[in-house]
């Protein structure tokens, strides 16, 4: 009796182990991340839907070109982020990957090393596009810069204070219209602008 509940407790068990490789099977298989699963010396092993659709090439290309055939290995961010996961046992990092078609885009790779059943050492990688957020980080990038010049060069004087009314920023107009420096005002109160006949504006 004690043996077929025993024998009843394992195969229990191996339908729990068998429907949660399923169930992560299925969430990796569906996710719009791309997900590999690799060996420590860059060979891939396996490699989901969206990871065949963001780079292009089928499972079996994956795996005879290997991580290098993915991310350019001429970018100094994958030393840093192969030597941090060495150290720690898991990484994030920006890296450049590169499409079927020779393209190169950015992306977020995240992975986590980890023994499987057998003891082997394997690395679980996921990596996101992150071309929109980069155009985007541009963008704002540039009109910082076009804010930045027209500010600098704009002839009326413009102020920026917190909610103190002191003044944070000012435009080196300034200078012109009170004959005081940048950073003699920034820190004083706005209020000193206009009552204070010293530093009065134009």
């Amino acid at each position: 009796m004690l043996i077929a509940c025993v024998e009843m407790h394992i195969k229990i068990k191996s339908i729990q182990l068998n429907d949660s490789k399923e169930k992560y099977k299925s969430i990796i298989d569906n996710s719009l991340n791309a997900h590999f699963l690799i060996e420590p010396d860059g060979h891939i092993l396996e490699a989901n839907k969206a990871a065949l659709d963001m780079f292009g090439y089928t499972v079996d290309e994956l795996r005879d070109l290997g991580r290098s055939g993915i991310v350019d290995t001429a970018d100094p961010n994958l030393t840093k982020y192969l030597r941090n996961r060495e150290k720690v046992g898991y990484a994030k990092a920006e890296l450049i990957g590169i499409r079927k078609n020779a393209e190169h885009f950015p992306v977020e790779i995240s992975s986590i090393m980890f023994k499987d059943s057998n003891g082997t050492q394997r690395t679980s990688v996921s990596m996101v596009d992150i071309t929109d957020r980069k155009k985007t980080e541009e963008s704002l990038r540039l009109s910082e810069e076009q804010f930045r010049s027209m500010f600098e060069n704009i002839q009326d004087v413009f102020y920026q204070t917190n909610k103190e009314g002191i003044v944070t920023e000012i435009s080196p107009s300034i200078k012109k219209h009170s004959g005081y420096e940048r950073d003699e005002v920034i820190g004083r109160p706005v209020t000193d602008f206009y009552y204070h006949k010293e530093i009065a504006i134009d």
